[in-house]
């Protein structure tokens, strides 16, 4: 059974990226704009990377290099949508209090002299958090561009009545 908030983040979550990713794709002044894709890149590997780290696996996430442009990293990115809906719809209260500890941990610890534990609904919180943070960022850059970001607020995808991320016209 799905919890509340967190399925309503987690899906507006994708639903606001799809909206971004169609915005960048469409527009040809991204194309030349190495700094926003060094940024999205950056979203999707931390998104990623706590996935992995919840579902126990070892992680395995590409460098932008490795990466063949902007049409590769949104390929890339939007395979971890299906995944990460499923792991949110199938997730147990029971399980939010789980202590998660990051494979960064140690170098944070460094920084900051001390890390508490976190656990996994704090971790959740963080990856949609850490997201919308970049996602402005991202629009930012969009205006910089002279290209209008798309409206995502949370607030506006309730309005809209919850709608489902439209992939399907992404890249088209």
């Amino acid at each position: 059974m799905a919890l509340q908030p967190y399925s309503d983040l987690a899906r507006h979550l994708e639903w606001a990226d799809a909206e971004m990713w169609r915005t960048v794709l469409e527009a040809p002044a991204t194309r030349s704009a190495p700094d926003l894709l060094e940024r999205l890149h950056h979203i999707h590997v931390v998104q990623r990377a706590f996935l992995e780290v919840w579902e126990g696996r070892a992680l395995d996430l590409p460098k932008l290099e490795d990466l063949d442009g902007l049409e590769a990293l949104y390929a890339w990115a939007a395979s971890w949508y299906p995944e990460f809906a499923t792991y949110v719809e199938e997730l147990r209260a029971d399980r939010l209090g789980d202590v998660i500890v990051m494979p960064w941990q140690a170098r944070v610890e460094k920084l900051l002299g001390q890390v508490h534990p976190t656990d996994r609904g704090g971790t959740l919180l963080q990856v949609i958090s850490h997201t919308t943070h970049h996602r402005a960022q991202v629009s930012l850059r969009l205006r910089q561009l002279d290209v209008e970001p798309p409206p995502v607020d949370f607030i506006r995808w309730l309005w809209l009545g919850r709608p489902e991320p439209r992939w399907e016209s992404v890249g088209n």
